[in-house]
């Protein structure tokens, strides 16, 4: 017990560093930053040794998981400009005008400063995320950057609770710590302060609604999830392999319900709610292994791959919620669309970090550990203001993902002691 506190002590010690690496000169951030992820993930994964996963032992876990968070929600955002982006969108939703048409260089600067970046393109987030977006933006340009760090604040603290709850009095309580103490949420929540930390949320929900075979409400809350990032959407189908089709079909009724009322109301204003996402996604490359083969071998090659891993992924997926149940087959499911993409920054990461409580996979703990690596183009970027990520981070990702998915399917059973206490399925247990 001793040793775990003491290193999770040392992690909520490194997450207060944080705010101290802002103030580091352009250039050297970046590599900062790196450094401090990686000897988070090395204290992180000492406390995870030493968890002996009792009561007063989470109870110690779940104070150093918010110490930490509340540490590192007090840096600015340096590791990159989306809260800037997140705020005049939501500002030009409290303007009455169209977020999802009018770019930031089409609209230009009134009385709200410009985002640093992507100024040529419309909105791409869906509509829950712009009305959250419109709450911050009540705050002003300053006061509503840190209006929408304690929102995400929020619900990464409330994302732990649900988590320790799913955890609780299941073998998978051992492994808890993957997530109250995973460098990936801490500072991607507190230091970029992320929309994706957001949307795992009802990701979460979703979960322990399925557990109580509540599927309609499961289904809404998943697309509850798809308002805020789309992501969680691909939870329907481990969900519905576990569950059967009727529990299927009631949680698609759920989300479809929700994700109808929400693309309806910006409709009535005659707000288009599509956005950029096709321009954004034509645009990037970035953090995948898609990136690195269509760097390496053209774009030929990429869609073959990208259809490839979008295959598998889910095929895998599919598979280990019919053996071992949503909960086993959820981390694959969210792990493929963007694995097969074409872009992923780190913090595109967040829903799938928060699943590492109920079912780890080392094909999540490996990528939320090596995709701060692309961080390294933050210090070019700074100084020379052009974005040109190196290959070497791409290629330790994917030899990576390589590994952690072949010691997934390889030994399946090697995370047993997290296994779901049963399978739910349309009103029975299996």
């Amino acid at each position: 017990m001793k040793r775990f506190v003491a290193a999770g002590v040392a992690f909520v010690a490194l997450a207060g560093v944080a705010p101290y690496l802002a103030a580091l000169p352009d250039g050297s951030r970046g590599t900062a930053y790196i450094g401090l992820h990686m000897a988070m993930t090395g204290v992180g994964a000492l406390a995870t040794w030493w968890f002996p996963a009792d009561g007063r032992a989470v109870r110690w876990l779940i104070c150093l998981g918010v110490l930490a968070r509340l540490a590192a929600a007090l840096a600015p955002p340096f590791t990159s400009n989306d809260i800037y982006r997140y705020l005049w969108d939501g500002h030009l939703l409290l303007e009455g005008l169209d977020p999802w048409q009018a770019s930031p260089s089409g609209v230009g600067a009134a009385h709200w400063p410009l985002p640093p970046d992507n100024r040529d393109i419309a909105s791409l987030y869906p509509p829950g995320a712009m009305g959250l977006f419109a709450l911050a933006a009540l705050g002003g340009p300053i006061g509503g950057l840190w209006l929408w760090k304690a929102m995400v604040l929020a619900a990464s603290v409330t994302s732990l609770v649900l988590a320790q709850r799913l955890a609780r009095d299941t073998p998978g309580q051992r492994w808890l710590p993957l997530m109250a103490l995973s460098p990936l949420l801490v500072l991607e929540g507190g230091v970029g302060a992320h929309l994706d930390l957001v949307s795992a949320l009802p990701l979460l929900g979703a979960l322990l609604l399925v557990r109580r075979r509540a599927f309609v409400g499961a289904g809404a809350l998943l697309g509850v999830g798809a308002l805020v990032k789309l992501l969680p959407l691909v939870a329907l189908l481990p969900l519905v392999v576990a569950c059967g089709r009727r529990a299927g079909a009631r949680a698609t009724f759920g989300a479809t319900v929700v994700l109808a009322l929400g693309y309806t109301a910006p409709a009535a204003f005659g707000w288009s709610a599509i956005g950029s996402l096709g321009q954004f996604m034509a645009r990037w490359r970035f953090g995948t292994p898609v990136a690195l083969t269509e760097r390496m071998a053209g774009a030929q090659v990429a869609i073959g791959v990208t259809a490839a891993l979008f295959v598998v992924l889910l095929a895998w997926s599919a598979w280990r919620a019919h053996r071992g149940g949503f909960e086993h087959g959820l981390p694959f499911a969210l792990v493929a669309p963007l694995v097969a993409s074409p872009v992923a920054f780190p913090w595109y990461l967040a829903p799938l970090a928060s699943t590492t409580a109920t079912a780890p996979t080392a094909l999540v703990v490996a990528w939320a550990s090596l995709a701060p690596l692309s961080y390294e183009v933050i210090d070019s970027y700074r100084l020379t203001g052009q974005f040109e990520p190196a290959a070497w981070p791409l290629w330790l990702a994917t030899a990576g993902l390589a590994a952690a998915f072949a010691f997934d399917v390889l030994a399946r059973h090697a995370w047993a002691s997290s296994a779901a206490p049963a399978r739910e399925t349309d009103g029975r247990t299996a």
